[in-house]
């Protein structure tokens, strides 16, 4: 039996070694692990495969050989130089050999992941599936909790991580975008990715990436995966990226599916409505699995359906209550939850149903887990106060700003300075109309981002309500402005877009 085993693993090493043909890089990645499973088992290697591992080595060398020899001439014909050292991903002062296979530094894999972002966005799962099938499927290890939504997501992901981590779990978290650095994307324990095992799983994956031409978004997707199987984690809090049913993260087999709410968003990709929108997020509903959801109206009216045809469950929301300054949620009282804002109440509700799921799977996660871990939350940029007269808010679409503006009204401070920058893919005059008359002063900015709306047309929605403004290029002579200006009866409120915000927080 043991040997029909390995047989058939030999043959699915062959396979794959077909399918990886024109990409002499992966190809020799695929003969290495067909060695390796001889070696694993301590099996000498038949004369008939050993043919085949000589024949296709030779081949594959001679391919590689050819590259190299391609590439330097292309090196000599530039002068050995190129203008613009960033743009293959590398300096160029460095060995043709590093470029074609590895990266030793972490700014050049980093360099290299950028890179993919001239790829654009795709919708779809093919190269998705590609990909994880050479790479044995490392998604099927791992029990997944997905989460999609408007907004919420990344809060209610790092509820229910901070709840199964204070179970006793060990917990990997996959959001996006970062704020202040990539390594938030993806974490274990709260603890994330080092740059030695991003430098590690660049090189290990570039080959496939390049092979499936993955975008950044993919490609990234792929990495937290690979690196949370090789971390054995016990459960994985994975956020969608865009929509649900297209979205990079939708090859993984959940066992909770959660859709924290839906409203109006990128309605070029996903629909015009909230039924169509709503279509495309209960994508990530799987056959048979639990479903979560805070969503209302007819969202929650597609989101039943789905249940039925895919003979999910849809289990009950357990809502949560304000209790003066804290909530009561399920059997617990007076919990004292660490994110600020009632908008976090709602999505508390969702991230203790998610986990209360789970208990009926047979996963244990006491009462006294859940209390700890809403308490002990962190999820910075989130109507988050960096000090007390300065508010980050990751408020980057029109339901996002309409939650901000109740907040802000909520609190003390009569005179609010603005700082704003939006992405090109927004209702930019809705979400204007919605903060700027709450505002004494607004300071206009952009992000570092291809997508940015330029403070131009930006300056020309917020003229509309003659607020006094000011244009400043880039967010950290904007934060160092304001602060300039900032009285000790002012709130700087910094927000539309988690680009934004982040770069705000690496300036203040």
């Amino acid at each position: 039996m043991e040997e029909d085993n390995i047989m058939k693993e030999v043959k699915y090493r062959l396979l794959m070694l077909k399918y990886a043909r024109d990409d002499p890089m992966l190809e020799a990645q695929m003969i290495e692990r067909l060695i390796e499973v001889y070696k694993r088992n301590e099996i000498k290697i038949p004369d008939n495969i050993q043919s085949i591992i000589k024949r296709e080595s030779k081949r594959i060398r001679k391919d590689i050989e050819e590259t190299l020899y391609k590439k330097k001439a292309e090196m000599k014909r530039l002068g050995g130089k190129f203008e613009d050292e960033k743009k293959q991903g590398m300096k160029f002062g460095e060995k043709v050999e590093d470029f074609e296979r590895t990266y030793e530094k972490y700014e050049q894999a980093m360099d290299y992941l950028y890179s993919l972002q001239k790829r654009g966005m795709k919708l779809g799962l093919d190269s998705m599936k590609n990909t994880l099938k050479m790479l044995e499927n490392p998604e099927k290890d791992l029990k997944i909790i997905h989460v999609a939504g408007t907004n919420g997501k990344g809060s209610v992901c790092a509820m229910i991580d901070s709840i199964l981590e204070s179970t006793g779990y060990k917990v990997g978290r996959y959001v996006s975008p970062h704020l202040a650095r990539f390594s938030e994307r993806i974490t274990v324990n709260n603890d994330e990715i080092d740059e030695k095992s991003i430098v590690r799983l660049v090189n290990y994956l570039k080959p496939y990436i390049e092979k499936h031409k993955l975008t950044f978004f993919e490609a990234i997707t792929v990495m937290a995966i690979v690196y949370f199987s090789e971390k054995k984690t016990d459960f994985v809090v994975m956020e969608v990226g865009l929509g649900g049913r297209l979205d990079a993260t939708n090859v993984v087999n959940s066992i909770v599916s959660v859709i924290t709410n839906i409203s109006l968003e990128h309605t070029e990709y996903l629909g015009n409505n909230i039924k169509k929108i709503a279509m495309e997020k209960i994508g990530i509903i799987k056959e048979k699995n639990l479903v979560v959801t805070g969503a209302d109206g007819e969202a929650l009216k597609v989101i039943k359906e789905a249940c039925e045809t895919s003979n999910a469950r849809l289990v009950p929301l357990m809502e949560a209550r304000k209790n003066n300054n804290k909530i009561d949620i399920f059997d617990l009282f007076e919990v004292d939850l660490n994110l600020q804002g009632d908008f976090q109440i709602s999505n508390a509700s969702v991230a203790v149903t998610a986990v209360l799921a789970l208990r009926e799977l047979g996963f244990r996660v006491p009462s006294k887990a859940i209390k700890t871990g809403l308490e002990y939350v962190e999820f910075p940029g989130r109507f988050d106060f960096y000090k007390k007269n300065i508010l980050l808010d990751c408020a980057h679409n029109e339901a996002g700003m309409n939650v901000l503006k109740n907040e802000l009204e909520k609190l003390a401070h009569k005179n609010i300075i603005l700082i704003i920058g939006i992405l090109d893919d927004k209702k930019i005059d809705k979400m204007i109309e919605t903060i700027v008359p709450f505002s004494k002063k607004v300071i206009i900015t952009k992000p570092e981002s291809e997508r940015a709306v330029s403070t131009e047309d930006l300056a020309k929605e917020v003229k509309k309500f003659k607020k006094d403004y000011e244009i400043k290029q880039t967010v950290e002579e904007a934060v160092k402005y304001a602060e300039s200006i900032l009285g000790k009866d002012d709130l700087l409120v910094i927000t539309g877009s988690c680009y934004v915000v982040g770069e705000a927080m690496i300036a203040l």
